[in-house]
């Protein structure tokens, strides 16, 4: 969706810098909210880690598949191996924000990211290879949603919990 020559390239830039900046803001609230939690703490830091590779990754865009292969690429992929990583350290860090039911979802959500990446990596080859991958995009946005939600429900305990009381009771 933002690769160079995409038709959805310039709407994605506008939104996903809206959304980068509003994640960043939310990490900024998380370590507020933290506290003596070194846990949340964490996942505060790592939101804004992420945010600023998903930043810097805007001026490393994939080619088309039909284009040649650039550093643009590489570092794209080299960046969007990274953020996945962050992700997954961010839901576990931030899995003792409200107790067991949420440690639970925050483990499942974990889970359903490794596999469906497992997925989308399994279909790398193919779109270096210029194949069909009807699956990959689904894969994706699987991924994508799912870290999604698992914020929100993050930023439901927050806001549901007054600040500086036992968030992991």
């Amino acid at each position: 969706m933002s690769a160079i020559g995409a038709p959805t390239k310039s709407l994605l830039a506008f939104t996903g810098l809206i959304y980068e900046v509003l994640l960043f803001l939310f990490g900024i609230g998380v370590l507020l909210a933290a506290n003596q939690k070194r846990g949340l703490r964490f996942t505060g830091i790592l939101i804004m880690i992420h945010v600023i590779l998903a930043t810097v990754s805007i001026f490393f865009p994939m080619n088309l598949r039909e284009a040649e292969k650039t550093l643009s690429d590489t570092m794209h992929v080299i960046l969007y191996t990274a953020i996945p990583i962050i992700i997954l350290l961010i839901i576990g860090f931030g899995s003792a924000a409200n107790g067991k039911w949420f440690r639970i979802y925050s483990i499942v959500t974990i889970l359903i990211l490794i596999l469906f990446g497992i997925l989308t990596g399994m279909a790398a080859p193919k779109i270096a290879a210029g194949l069909p991958t009807p699956w990959a995009g689904l894969y994706e946005r699987i991924n994508i949603y799912g870290y999604m939600v698992w914020i929100i429900l993050l930023a439901m305990v927050l806001f549901r919990v007054p600040w500086g009381s036992g968030l992991d009771s």
